[in-house]
């Protein structure tokens, strides 16, 4: 027997922060907070 696993995680880093971790150019797009991603999201990776 399997126990489910819910697998949603959070996605709150600003474009700036991701910048100055990477030390890469500005995010070309918009990255807004999500405090609830689904598995069957879209989400940006680096």
């Amino acid at each position: 027997m399997t126990t489910p696993m819910c697998g949603r995680f959070t996605l709150f880093s600003s474009p700036a922060d991701i910048q100055q971790v990477l030390d890469v150019l500005p995010v070309p797009f918009d990255l807004r907070p999500n405090y609830n991603v689904a598995p069957t999201q879209e989400i940006p990776v680096i």
